[in-house]
């Protein structure tokens, strides 16, 4: 019985080192784990806070690019209303010469009229025995000027228009 007593005794021994053992490893594992659990919460924090960071910057960026979209469209519009301004002074400037030679081309077919009246009426007073021709004025019909002359009542039509024109 001695043999087995200190072979129980030994066993139990082995087996109290054997759990001793396991308790330090145990001890050690808690450790890394509390060890790595807090690096975990580091790189969590980390995260985070490049998270902000980068959020902080794509605001900060899409304000910039708002902000020049911004100008570049005040810049545009401004070139608009220049360019507007340029292009109706254009037109302002087209008007007004295309009314001088309105003005112009109206005058001298006016004088051109008149002159040839003048001569018309000189020359009819200057033929003896020849009935005076009735000048009834100028007849304007859009840009088309025509004389209505009236010799002895009778009805003339303007040239090019077909229309009578009455005297009376």
């Amino acid at each position: 019985m001695g043999k087995l007593l200190s072979f129980t005794e030994a066993r139990r021994e082995s087996i109290a080192s054997e759990f001793a053992s396991i308790e330090k490893a145990k001890a050690g594992v808690e450790d890394m784990r509390r060890k790595y659990d807090e690096e975990l919460a580091g790189i969590e924090n980390t995260r985070r806070v490049r998270i902000q960071e980068a959020v902080a910057d794509a605001h900060r960026i899409a304000g910039e690019i708002r902000d020049e979209a911004r100008k570049e469209a005040i810049a545009l519009r401004v070139k608009a209303g220049e360019d507007i301004n340029l292009d109706m002074d254009k037109a302002n400037v087209a008007y007004r010469d295309q009314m001088v030679n309105s003005v112009i081309t109206a005058t001298e077919k006016l004088i051109r009229t008149r002159l040839d009246d003048a001569a018309a009426s000189q020359a009819d007073q200057s033929i003896p025995g020849r009935s005076r021709v009735a000048t009834r004025g100028t007849v304007v019909r859009g840009a088309v000027r025509c004389r209505q002359t009236l010799r002895g009542g009778a009805v003339q039509r303007c040239p090019g228009r077909g229309r009578p024109r009455s005297g009376a």
